[in-house]
């Protein structure tokens, strides 16, 4: 990390203006642009869907079910939330209230047509930039690479501290993100950066497979393992587990609580 982290930033107090700069020194690509959203909706996630998701549904799962009519086991809020698939899952199979917070409308509007359920409900940052929930209001928070979209390490303690301001106490937070702690060749057409040694810091570019074979190439950062931690912890959060999942790509899973 090239600086020290400081103990409380709020988003919406950080340049919004000044945008992020990508591998080859242009401006990197907006994950609010409608087209890249609409690009976004044709990913192949059918893997993660198999292996993935049902592991972070283990997860954020309270561990004595009510299962009361009408109401939910829990309250979940799932950052980054894309078109809501994941959501859709935790709520339809698992008996969870799920925010699907994201930042991008045509995210919504696309997700919004293709999973639906009552128990999901979409949201985005207010006025302020910041997550428009109550206080200890979720029982569980999920972000399923997000992170790595994501310019600064300032921007992860801003957004980690919003989710542990709406998660009570004790509560897991869980955080998917690709393994850092060695940098691969890139094969073409996979997900994997350019092969170049990166540090904590640098942009690469992230390819995401699409269903008809294609990827759509996005613009990333990439992070250690150790930077990742550190966020956590002056987000408010103790980490408690970090494992190797069983997907095609091998991803990280950290598993933390709220303090």
């Amino acid at each position: 990390m090239r600086a020290p982290l400081p103990g409380r930033v709020f988003p919406s107090r950080l340049p919004r203006d000044r945008p992020p700069l990508g591998p080859d020194g242009r401006p990197a690509t907006r994950w609010t642009d409608p087209r890249v959203a609409a690009a976004y909706a044709e990913r192949d996630d059918e893997a993660e869907r198999d292996t993935l998701w049902p592991v972070l549904a283990d997860a954020v799962r309270p561990p004595q079910p009510k299962r009361v009519s009408g109401r939910p086991d829990g309250t979940v809020l799932d950052l980054g939330c894309g078109l809501g698939g994941l959501a859709q899952y935790l709520a339809d199979r698992h008996w969870l209230r799920v925010y699907a917070f994201d930042v991008s409308p045509t995210m919504h509007r696309i997700g919004a047509q293709r999973f639906r359920d009552a128990w999901v409900v979409r949201t985005m940052p207010d006025t302020r930039g910041r997550i428009p929930l109550r206080r200890a209001q979720c029982t569980a928070a999920v972000a399923h690479r997000l992170l790595l979209h994501l310019a600064h390490p300032c921007l992860i303690v801003g957004l980690l501290t919003e989710a542990r301001r709406v998660l009570r106490r004790g509560t897991p937070l869980v955080v998917v993100e690709r393994d850092t702690r060695e940098a691969p060749a890139a094969t073409p057409g996979a997900n994997e950066p350019a092969a170049r040694n990166l540090s904590d810091g640098d942009s690469y570019v992230e390819h995401y497979r699409l269903r008809d074979g294609s990827t759509l190439p996005v613009t990333a950062w990439w992070y250690s393992p150790a930077t990742i931690v550190e966020c956590m912890a002056t987000a408010g959060f103790h980490i408690e587990e970090i494992r190797v999942l069983p997907c095609p790509d091998r991803p990280l899973l950290y598993r933390a609580s709220a303090l």
